[in-house]
């Protein structure tokens, strides 16, 4: 024998109606916005099935077919069983009141619509019916090129061929200027690195230059000792010496010692030789010191 059904009052009837519209709140999920529509008719079906099972109650208990809401069990406040299946639904409209087979078609049907309700927004949720935002973008180009091809249409061919010369020309130009950014942007590279290049000749220039200074100051220094070491020495075997020497190297020997030694080293010197550095000497004495 099939289980018999609950009965449901006016203020389990209205309770019911709330928490199904709390469940659908929250059942649906946030950023997805459904139709304002659909909620409307939801809602409307809802509470026509509630009060149409209220009316039938009511109608029911004026006759004295049904007892009084104090004597009917309530539902409990949380919320309510699942139907049971199409058989045992079937089996006890035999044994049921009409009124209870109409409330229990009237929860069938608004069963049927929450659950449609949340399909969709699952749907919607999911990204299911983004469909039709691709199929909008792709009229839109679609409409576009439309566009494009009515408005080369105002123009003849001659026209068409100019514009479509002007625009080839326009891809070329900027072509063209991005070859110049690029050129630009290798000289602007290679600059920087003669910059550093010639940082760094500066930098071996200098420290050339002052190993020169060395160079030189410190040759200065032995030539004015070996002058001195000539000078110190008989002058006849001073001018023997001086004479079997590089004329350069002799001239300089020369330019350091005093003038009185210089002539008599000259006098016993050969007279090609001396006459050699004579001339040499006479070509300014400063020109000839380093």
């Amino acid at each position: 024998m099939a289980k018999k059904e609950k009965k449901l009052s006016r203020q389990d009837a209205a309770e019911l109606y709330r928490d199904l519209r709390k469940t659908m709140q929250k059942m649906s999920p946030k950023g997805v916005q459904s139709e304002p529509t659909v909620d409307k008719n939801v809602a409307k079906q809802i509470a026509q099935a509630i009060r149409e099972g209220m009316k039938k109650d009511d109608e029911l208990r004026r006759l004295g077919k049904l007892p009084p809401e104090s004597e009917l069990p309530s539902l409990e406040k949380k919320g309510v069983k699942s139907l049971t299946s199409h058989q045992s639904v079937r089996a006890g409209r035999s044994s049921e009141s009409p009124s209870v087979a109409g409330r229990v078609m009237g929860f069938a049907v608004v069963g049927c619509l929450v659950l449609t309700k949340i399909v969709m927004s699952g749907l919607e949720y999911v990204g299911v019916l983004e469909v039709e935002e691709a199929h909008a973008t792709l009229q839109s180009s679609a409409r576009l090129r439309s566009l494009q091809e009515s408005n080369l249409s105002q123009y003849s061919k001659e026209e068409v061929a100019l514009l479509k010369a002007l625009d080839a020309r326009r891809l070329e130009l900027e072509e063209r200027n991005k070859k110049i950014d690029q050129r630009e942007r290798d000289i602007g590279l290679q600059e920087q690195e003669l910059v550093v290049r010639l940082a760094e000749v500066r930098d071996l220039t200098e420290q050339l230059k002052m190993d020169r200074e060395k160079s030189e100051k410190k040759r200065s220094t032995q030539l004015e000792q070996l002058s001195n070491v000539y000078g110190s020495m008989n002058p006849t075997e001073a001018a023997h010496l001086i004479e079997q020497l590089d004329v350069t190297i002799a001239l300089k020997l020369l330019q350091r010692m005093p003038e009185k030694r210089i002539g008599q080293i000259l006098a016993l010197m050969a007279p090609e030789r001396a006459l050699a550095i004579t001339r040499l000497l006479s070509g300014g004495k400063e020109d000839l010191v380093p």
